[in-house]
């Protein structure tokens, strides 16, 4: 028989991006030249029962805040950020990042060539410079017992306001969750990769191929929680399998890595998301894990 533990974390993320006409731009799923950026303003961490401590850092900052592996005590914390970005890139792990390079007319359409599709997964080349976000959480149990830590229902990318801009850009936006081991991350990895998304994000991604002629997607969804189960209320661990994240020993620390970004395969055309703002939040909640 399964027993819960008293571990219920909630993270909220407010990305609020600001796009915006007249930088110049080669390639893009933005049919404009513009310019990508977001800013994270409150990230915010809380355990309610007070058995999970945390901690969070930010990956793609120019002044990273990290903790040095080091896990805060307190089960509540909050994060700021003001350099991070997002632009319309593709991914299927929120880990590999590829960023066509247009020739002709950008669009989601076989006839529309590119020379190469570019890698732009480096932390430091491009999720430093505004082409993706990403951040970390540390999580510790601090019971007696080992415990299965889900993704909750809730988890979920929403619009800022009613406003066009902020609808379509949530419907557009993908975010990935991956496992990242025990000591606080300085890089991405794709392990045990869980995504929820907007409304409207597909199931498409463009794969890095330098030498490309022709835009082309792939469909490939590894979870897409677009619909999540709420993990306390489960009497069938089958329910919420597919939700589990990571085990975690008494005592022990584990990391997650969340990216964030505006999915370009979308769309032919994702201008209508210039200028918008989209919340992603996401729950945890975890269970004491069988034989414990």
């Amino acid at each position: 028989m399964k027993t819960k533990a008293k571990l219920v974390l909630g993270l909220s993320l407010l990305t609020a991006a600001t796009l915006t006409a007249g930088a110049t731009g080669t390639f893009a799923w933005f049919t404009t030249n513009r310019k990508a950026t977001a800013t994270f303003n409150t990230i915010t961490a809380k355990s309610v029962e007070g058995s999970l401590t945390i901690t969070m850092g930010t990956m793609t900052e120019k002044d990273d805040q990290k903790t040095n592996g080091e896990i805060a005590t307190a089960t509540s914390a909050t994060l700021t950020g003001t350099t991070s970005g997002t632009t319309d890139v593709s991914s299927q792990d929120g880990v590999s990042f590829a960023h066509p390079n247009w020739t002709s007319t950008a669009g989601n359409t076989a006839e529309n060539g590119v020379k190469g599709i570019a890698d732009v997964s480096d932390l430091t080349k491009y999720g430093k410079k505004g082409y993706w976000t990403a951040y970390y959480i540390g999580l510790k149990n601090g019971g007696g017992n080992k415990a299965d830590v889900y993704l909750n229902t809730g988890s979920e990318v929403t619009a800022a306001s009613s406003e066009g801009k902020d609808t379509n850009a949530a419907s557009w936006t993908r975010v990935a969750i991956n496992l990242a081991g025990a000591s606080a991350p300085n890089s991405l990895k794709a392990d045990g990769t869980k995504v929820i998304q907007g409304s409207s994000a597909g199931t498409n991604y463009v794969a890095v191929n330098a030498t490309a002629t022709q835009y082309s997607v792939t469909t490939a969804n590894p979870v897409a929680l677009a619909k999540l189960n709420d993990v306390i209320a489960a009497t069938d661990l089958s329910t919420i399998s597919d939700q589990k994240l990571v085990t975690i020993e008494a005592g022990k620390i584990q990391y997650l890595t969340v990216s964030v970004w505006l999915e370009g395969t979308a769309e032919d055309n994702q201008d209508a998301a210039i200028g918008g703002s989209v919340n992603v939040t996401l729950n945890f909640a975890a269970l004491t894990a069988a034989g414990a």
